[in-house]
């Protein structure tokens, strides 16, 4: 028999968006507008979230840091809140 293909079209709305049936929840795409009447979305791999520093590394960061506060914590609470 004949294989008659069907074809999925899409419509944005109002807001301009396109709901996509083969995308999955976070994915990330990359439109490439090539003419007024194509546009070819590209999947892209999201960026590998970082590590979390361990309490050792947190304290090694602070004492490192450049930063020094001159003021106490009840000095900086006082300029920093409201009476």
């Amino acid at each position: 028999m004949w294989e008659i293909p069907t074809m999925i079209t899409l419509r944005a709305d109002d807001k301009k968006r396109v709901r996509i049936p083969a995308a999955k929840p976070r994915d990330v795409y990359h439109p490439e507008t090539l003419t007024r009447d194509l546009i070819v979305l590209r999947r892209i791999e999201p960026p590998k979230p970082k590590k979390r520093m361990t309490a050792a590394e947190v304290g090694r960061a602070i004492k490192s840091s450049r930063l020094r506060f001159t003021a106490s914590y009840d000095e900086l609470r006082k300029l920093t809140r409201e009476p």
